[in-house]
This record gives structure tokens, sequence and C-alpha cells, in this order.
């Protein structure tokens, strides 16, 4: 491997009893072309001795293991012990593909005239199974705060990104008292000194299971909202500015409560959102989720939505979901 590209990368993952899919994603850190990194697991005070004994298969990982104190602070261990100019991470039920680290690192060392703090990858979505079931990938390019705060965490999932430690140096670590949205606000505010941008490969697989804290969309929302309001309060824009940004929040709740066919959420957010955008009314979403918020029951809903995905399994196609972040606005019409 040529010289000019062998920045040292800490590898940091954080455990928390889940061991289901451990070993898959060691072995695909161990796997990288890329080898001038080092891999550190930080086990978040595991119940159980299955994290260490799987771990101890591996001499070449550093763990070290502390009290529970949630991911955050286990990601910030990690960062604590590590020393590597970059800085990447994966959770424990995700999968890197082998060329990951060295394209990202590539595109770094081809790029040092853009202050890029962050760089993510596109990312296939699989099952519990490791079956791939559609393909995601947000287009990130620039100072992308403010696309931020109006659209949500477009940054891709954290086992895509690699940071510059001077990032870390810069702004902070992960905010521990954040659940759920730690990473969207790390990368708001990495991206208000530095340029985010995406490397347009799909380069892990990200894997959505039962356990994922993503389903919990209540916790979601408490906590975004937690961020937004903390945000908004040391910026000095306009309230038509921040009613916007809490109205595409309202929006971004109100589609993840539909995802998990929380149907009577969905009806307090689509009061919430008359409240404050009547032309709501007007758009061809009010239809959509009025008429599946109100016509069915959850039990009902979630019998059609199991018709339709094994309709949509039973085609053997894969979905390709890619946004252009750079052309993202109030695209709801």
């Amino acid at each position: 491997m040529e010289a000019s590209i062998c920045s040292k990368v800490s590898v940091i993952m954080p455990v928390y009893n889940r061991t289901s899919y451990l070993d898959e994603a060691i072995k695909s850190v161990l796997n990288q072309t890329y080898r001038n990194y080092e891999f550190i697991i930080v086990d978040d005070g595991s119940t159980t001795d299955k994290v260490r004994e799987i771990v101890s298969c591996y001499p070449e990982i550093k763990y070290y293991k502390q009290q529970n104190k949630g991911i955050s602070a286990a990601r910030n261990k990690g960062i604590d012990l590590s020393n590597g100019e970059y800085i990447a991470f994966i959770d424990d039920d995700d999968v890197w593909l082998h060329d990951k680290l060295e394209k990202q690192i590539n595109f770094l060392n081809n790029n040092k005239d853009k202050s890029i703090g962050i760089l993510s990858t596109w990312f296939y979505v699989i099952n519990e199974y490791g079956q791939i079931t559609c393909k995601k990938g947000n287009i990130v390019e620039g100072k992308i705060g403010d696309m931020i705060l109006l659209n949500g965490n477009i940054v891709n999932p954290p086992s895509s990104v690699v940071i510059k430690r001077e990032c870390i140096s810069t702004v902070g670590g992960f905010n521990e008292d954040l659940i759920g949205v730690e990473d969207m606000d790390l990368w708001y505010r990495i991206s208000q000194c530095y340029e985010v941008y995406s490397l347009n490969e799909f380069l892990i697989k990200y894997r959505v299971h039962q356990d994922n804290i993503s389903r919990n969309v209540s916790k979601i929302e408490k906590n975004e909202r937690k961020f937004l309001e903390m945000t908004l309060a040391t910026n000095e824009a306009s309230e038509g500015y921040n009613t916007a940004i809490y109205l595409e929040f309202l929006y971004r709740m109100l589609d993840a409560y539909y995802s998990v066919s929380d149907l009577s959420a969905c009806r307090i957010k689509i009061k919430e959102i008359l409240q404050l955008d009547k032309s709501f009314l007007k758009r061809k979403q009010f239809l959509k989720y009025c008429f599946f918020s109100y016509a069915f029951t959850e039990k009902t809903f979630l019998l059609l939505k199991k018709v339709y995905k094994h309709f949509k399994h039973s085609t053997n196609t894969v979905g390709i979901d890619i946004n252009d972040t750079r052309k993202l606005g109030r695209n709801r019409i």
C-alpha cells in the first residue's frame, strides 16, 4: 500500500450485551484491505462474559470494559483510548465491506484541499438474517448544518463514518445526555466548522432488527426535540425559520410513527402539523396519512403491511433510495 494513504485509523465499536452479530462485525473490520488501524472495543457494562469471550479470540483487538453508561459514553471512551489521525465507528450489528476504509482514506488524502471533517458512505440495509432488503444513501457535500436542522440526520449511519480526530478536539465528543440522536448532534456541531461529504458507494451493511433504537420512535422524538431546543436556543435565527424547522421535525415524526404502524401517534402528529400549517390539507401526504390513520386499526394496518412485504419479497426486487441532500428543502408537496 502506498505510503501516501497510510494515515492511522482508530476503529471504535461499542458493545452492550448483544452478541448475535458481534463475530461477523469484528471479522468485517479485521478483513479490511486497509491495514494501518487500531481496533478498540468498549464493552459498556455487559451483564454476561459472552462479549469478552468472543473478543478474546482476537488478540489484535484492544478491549476495555466500563460501567454501563450508554452508547455515547462508550464511543467517547473509545475516542479517549485511541490515537489515530482518523476515527471510524462500527456498531456490533453492522458489517463493513472489505475495502471500506481503503476507499475512504484514499478519498480523504486525495481531497486535502477541502476542509472535510466527516466522510460517510452509502449502505445496504440488511435484515436479521443478513439478507439485503434495500440500498440507501444520501449525497452529502459541504457545510450542511442547516440541512440537518431541516431534514434530520441526513448523514449516513455511524458505521459508515470516518471523522478527522481534530474535529473532536474542536467541538467535543458525543453528547451523553442524548439517546438515539447523539450522532446527529455531533454531525451538526462538526458541520458548523468543517465540510461533510459522502463517498457515493455502497460500502457497509446496516442491519435493521427489533432491537434497533430507531424503532423506539417516542424516545427518538423526545431526544430530537431536546436537540432542536438546545440548538435553536443558541441560533440567532428568525421565528419563521425556527417554526419551519419545527414543522419539518413534525413531518419526520409523522413519517416515523407511520413506518412503525403507530396510528394513534400519527393522528396526534397530524393535528400538531395542522395547527402550524393549514396547507397540509392540500397535500397528497395528508390524504395518505389520514386515510390509514383514521380508517384502520393498528392490527388491520399491520396485516396490510405484511401482505405488501410478502408481495414485494416475492418479486425479488431490492429498492434503491438515494437522496441528493444538496437539493433537499421542503420537498413534501
